[in-house]
């Protein structure tokens, strides 16, 4: 009783989410520490082989093993955006009209939530009221923002159109997107460079030596 609770927390109480025992995995709900079974738990591993825990990927010292996969991203947000996905293909404009008719006929009826929320979607939510002793700093801040600058018109004139640019950038960004990709992948993965053999290192350098001249020597003893 004593070692188990010498701290103050009651270990043998703690609650924790463990794994589904059909070995389905959840990334996103599951908050308990599993068991690790790497160097850390006294098994003996050899120095910079990959770590034997699959959760993380990581060596006896905590660095990432080779062949980490890296981390998971954002899986909630991953599952979030296919269940909203699923629910925005299912609803139809149909489906949209039905529930507005029955709402307003809930709130014409009396139904104070259902006014509500019609109204707060419908209308909007109140402002907040202005306050009666800035009334005039209220006022004079939109006689400050009335006028328009000339070079904001400038800009407006000469510039170009959203509605000429967005259909240009719309095609070519996917072409853009790619020779992005290919400078990026040349910088994390170039290709290496093919070795040349030994008759070709010497025709480079007799090539140089061609090229800049023999040397001639600073100081020459008569």
């Amino acid at each position: 009783m004593i070692a188990e609770q010498s701290n103050g927390v009651n270990h043998r109480g703690t609650n924790r989410l463990l794994s589904p025992s059909n070995g389905a995995s959840d990334d996103a709900c599951q908050y308990g520490t599993q068991p690790s079974t790497n160097a850390a738990n006294g098994a003996s591993q050899p120095a910079g082989e990959p770590s034997t825990n699959g959760a993380n990927g990581r060596d006896a010292s905590g660095r990432f093993a080779r062949g980490n996969a890296g981390g998971p991203g954002n899986p909630f947000g991953r599952l979030m955006a296919r269940l909203r996905s699923a629910l925005c293909r299912r609803i139809t404009e149909e489906d949209v009209e039905a529930i507005a008719d029955k709402l307003i006929e809930k709130a014409r009826a009396g139904d104070v939530p259902a006014a509500r929320l019609l109204l707060s979607y419908g209308i909007g939510k109140p402002t907040e009221a202005v306050n009666p002793d800035t009334l005039d700093l209220a006022e004079w801040d939109i006689y400050r923002r009335s006028p328009v600058s000339l070079d904001d018109l400038r800009g407006i004139v000469e510039g170009i159109p959203v509605e000429a640019v967005g259909p240009l950038v719309r095609v070519s960004k996917p072409y853009l997107n790619a020779a992005a990709f290919d400078r990026v992948m040349s910088v994390v993965n170039p290709e290496p460079k093919p070795k040349r053999s030994r008759k070709e290192r010497r025709e480079e350098r007799r090539r140089r030596m061609a090229e800049t001249g023999p040397a001639t020597p600073v100081n020459q003893r008569g």
